[in-house]
């Protein structure tokens, strides 16, 4: 967050290169791919400006707009300390999203030199949620604005937890010192984000066990809550601190899976993509259910969730950013069919995209029984005649973004039928992300 000092506002101009102000950090040998995914990225940032009750602003911060990636939205996620005084915990309703050049015009109001800003050209905006005030935890706040924010699109997310050291990343805000405020002008298009290139120096946690992606890209007051970038152009992190202390400067960005949860509660759409690693059978792939179609769910103890991403149909789409998460007071179940008898030779079990920060959601084990009795015109129910167990799968292990391949036995028979059942690690909710059948072992 960057502070608007009430005699003067100091800013320095930066020289504009394709569109984009780059911080001298960035390497002109980067790929035509990367350049452009970081460059588009740009059309998902916005200002944020902090108004006292008589319009003055007081502060500045960053945010990103989340949704549909590619497509505009309502929602800006950012930093709560963006919009909330430090010091008191008061959270300030004077929230105004600054958006394009022209529509960012302030007031010179005076010899002390503070500026007002105009309401009629920027959009107000409302929390939605907020993180907790608690020193050292997550530092998060949702926004929504009153329309959809225009030439302004979704960015996708990515879990934190598939970064590593020495990843390069990219900062995108609006950090005070290249405001470039010239007669009462503060610049807000995607044309004026500030972009700097760095590098994953470790993956760690502070004093509260809050996840940090610590790194040498910069960011300065006013990147606060702006996004922290792959290559690919997916937000992986917030942009939160950077301090400076025995001359050693230190920046952190909170993971961004903290966010995920809210996100859920309040049905708030949002698009996660996942990223494969050289190792992709210790980490989750979004392969298609190799050799079975159209497995469709039935039955189930209960269709849960938040959000249309949330569903015991979600089991079976491919997609790893959707999950069934449902109140598990006991065992939670789910029966599916396909369209024809299916032998099963080995079935993957995907944990949930936010298994990060709900380890104990994750199923202790897996019953996987078939329907061995008469099929007529419906499905069969759980308690029907004719279920026999065929296996338990010991889930216990699976940890953050691991899935699990379990080989099933060769004797056992086709079945068109099948049925799951489960309990968690401890929790009192359940979650799973994928279920897929007969994928190749040798991925």
């Amino acid at each position: 967050m960057h502070k608007i000092m009430k005699h003067k506002l100091y800013v320095s101009l930066l020289v504009v290169f394709c569109s984009v102000i780059f911080s001298a950090n960035i390497s002109l040998a980067a790929s035509d791919d990367v350049s452009m995914n970081i460059s588009e990225a740009c059309n998902g940032v916005v200002r944020l400006l902090i108004t006292n009750d008589q319009g003055i602003i007081i502060s500045t911060g960053s945010g990103f707009l989340i949704g549909k990636a590619g497509e505009s939205s309502e929602y800006i996620v950012t930093n709560r300390h963006v919009v909330m005084d430090e010091e008191t915990s008061v959270i300030n309703n004077n929230i105004y999203v600054a958006y394009t050049d022209d529509a960012t015009f302030v007031a010179y109001s005076g010899e002390d030199g503070f500026y007002v800003v105009d309401t009629a050209k920027v959009l107000k905006a409302e929390i939605v949620s907020v993180s907790s005030a608690i020193k050292g935890d997550p530092d998060y706040a949702i926004l929504k604005t009153p329309v959809k924010i225009s030439n302004h699109v979704a960015l996708p997310i990515q879990s934190s937890d598939t970064l590593h050291q020495a990843q390069t990343i990219y900062t995108l805000g609006f950090p005070g010192l290249s405001d470039g405020v010239s007669g009462g002008q503060i610049y807000a298009s995607p044309s004026q984000v500030t972009v700097s290139k760095g590098t994953v120096s470790r993956l760690t946690s502070n004093e509260t066990g809050t996840k940090l992606i610590q790194h040498d890209a910069v960011i300065n007051k006013g990147n606060s809550g702006g996004p922290l970038l792959t290559e690919s152009g997916a937000v992986v992190g917030i942009n939160t601190y950077a301090y400076t202390s025995d001359g050693e400067r230190a920046v952190s960005s909170i993971y961004i899976d903290y966010i995920l949860d809210s996100l859920d509660r309040y049905g708030i759409e949002y698009e996660t993509i996942s990223e494969k690693s050289s190792s992709d059978s210790e980490n989750n792939s979004s392969d298609q259910n190799d050799g079975v179609e159209n497995p469709v769910a039935h039955w189930y103890s209960a269709i849960g969730g938040h959000s249309t991403d949330e569903g015991p149909d979600k089991l079976f789409d491919g997609d790893l950013s959707t999950k069934w998460c449902v109140p598990c007071p006991n065992e939670v179940f789910v029966i599916w069919s396909f369209d024809e008898a299916v032998k099963l030779s080995n079935i993957c079990i995907n944990p949930a995209k936010d298994n990060a920060q709900y380890p104990e959601r994750n199923p202790e084990y897996i019953d996987i029984y078939a329907y061995t009795g008469q099929v007529g015109d419906e499905a069969p129910g759980k308690d029907s005649d004719g279920w026999t167990k065929l296996f338990t799968l010991d889930c216990s292990d699976m940890t953050v973004n691991t899935a699990k391949l379990f080989t099933i036995d060769s004797n056992i028979q086709p079945y068109q039928y099948y049925m799951l059942t489960a309990a968690t690690q401890g929790a009192d909710i359940f979650q799973l992300g994928e279920i897929s059948f007969n994928e190749k072992t040798d991925k």
